[in-house]
């Protein structure tokens, strides 16, 4: 009998011991995030506290970011997040990338001493605020604005059929948009855009200029030209003689009279008032689709409309993007006895795709297919976009081609240019190199 008792009693101990032992170990079971993989999963009891951590804590660690590091966003009639929702399928260093950028903002307006009183942002209005993600973004052409302006459309909008927004003419777009007047600082959530310098004043010359659509700046272009070379005679909004480096010449002109610079070409800083801004994540055009993937899942957009941005970005880029360029050149280009006719329209939008590395440069234009007795380019944008796409679709570029072929393209343009008017140029735009950290070396 006493041998019986003393095996409960051990068997007793043992058990008591096991308790114990798992009530001092036990952990909660919540979310981590896997470092190598970035994948939310739910922890063993032996996953190291080093190798797993949350996003929030991780972010967090920094003081300096500490403030502008709410992943969470308030509840919502949609797309609210809550305490176990992460960010998840991104890198710890892309997250490192965002806080090295946004300090890095900080440090340089400490440097100006930039204040709150910036003049130049109170005279514009170039803000878009989602109420249910509580976030803004300032309007900056030549940085994805279209796009950005869909992708307010479809967080904003309760709408049956988000494929059609991301469809929408270009002119629509910039059209339905509501622009939204506020004070600063008033969501403590703002999102930054960038681009080099370099490569944004060379795709406003292509847009503007060389396909032609803003006819002001090339007027002025033309007449700067004239009194300067008084054997020419202005040709109104022909821009067919018109350089790139005229075109810088002019931004140039216009800075030195004091007078504003057109959005397209303005600097960031001046449109955006980066310094008087709570920053919270910087989205450069160098990076654009994983930068603005990760600034969805940063402000909580629910799966379905996140799916659907990023395709807009990726796999339906051309097919969306593309006919609205065309479309939007043979509206503001084409009347009767303009200096181009319909061939030539045609050529330059075939060429600028091949600057923006759509189309490979080694295909020359296709003559035959646009010879104006058989073709009325007034009436059939849909021709152009049809051959283009083909094109791209038969003889598709990779992406590191594309890539390369956009830098030949840049670099043979800026090798063109007088290194006084690219000093000037880095002068007037110093400001937005220094606070973007890009480098004021012209890609020669």
């Amino acid at each position: 009998m006493e041998h019986k008792l003393s095996i409960v009693a051990f068997i007793i101990i043992i058990l008591i011991v096991i308790c114990v032992h798992l009530s001092t170990n036990k952990r909660p079971i919540e979310h981590f995030v896997l470092a190598e993989s970035y994948r939310v999963f739910e922890p063993t009891f032996n996953a190291g506290q080093e190798d797993n951590r949350n996003i929030r804590g991780y972010l967090d660690s920094a003081n300096e970011y500490k403030d502008r590091s709410n992943i969470y966003v308030n509840r919502r009639s949609y797309g609210a997040m809550n305490k176990t929702t992460l960010l998840s399928g991104f890198d710890l260093e892309l997250i490192d990338e965002q806080k090295r950028r946004v300090e890095h903002i900080q440090n340089v307006c400490a440097s100006y001493h930039m204040n709150e009183n910036d003049t130049t942002m109170k005279l514009q209005r170039h803000f878009l605020y989602s109420k249910h993600y509580n976030f803004e973004y300032c309007i900056v052409p030549k940085i994805g604005c279209t796009y950005w302006k869909q992708l307010f459309k479809v967080l904003e909008l309760d709408h049956p059929d988000y494929n059609a927004i991301l469809s929408q003419k270009r002119v629509k777009v910039h059209k339905t948009v509501q622009f939204i007047e506020r004070s600063h600082g008033e969501t403590g959530r703002f999102v930054q855009v960038a681009r080099n310098p370099f490569s944004r004043l060379y795709s406003a010359y292509i847009d503007k200029i060389y396909l032609p659509l803003f006819q002001p700046a090339i007027i002025n272009i033309e007449r700067r030209k004239s009194r300067t070379l008084r054997n020419i005679t202005v040709k109104g909004d022909c821009a067919n003689e018109i350089t790139f480096q005229e075109f810088l010449e002019y931004i140039s002109a216009t800075e030195e009279k004091g007078l504003m610079l057109n959005p397209h070409w303005r600097p960031v800083n001046s449109m955006c008032g980066t310094c008087s801004q709570n920053v919270i994540l910087l989205v450069k055009q160098e990076s654009f689709v994983k930068d603005v993937q990760f600034t969805l899942r940063y402000i909580g957009v629910d799966e379905e409309r996140y799916e659907i941005l990023s395709e807009a970005m990726t796999s339906k880029r051309t097919e969306l993007t593309l006919p609205g360029i065309v479309e939007t050149v043979l509206n503001v280009y084409f009347r009767p006895g303009r200096c181009m006719d319909g061939r030539e329209i045609a050529r330059r939008i075939w060429v600028s795709f091949q600057i923006q590395g759509y189309i490979d440069d080694l295909l020359d234009f296709p003559e035959k297919l646009f010879d104006p007795e058989v073709w009325d380019v007034s009436r059939n944008g849909t021709y152009i976009s049809d051959i283009v796409l083909r094109t791209i679709k038969t003889y598709p570029l990779s992406r590191e081609e594309s890539q390369q072929q956009r830098q030949t393209f840049l670099r043979s343009a800026y090798m063109s240019v007088d290194k006084n008017v690219i000093k000037r140029i880095i002068e007037i735009y110093s400001k937005d190199f220094e606070l973007f950290q890009y480098s004021k070396m012209p890609p020669l």
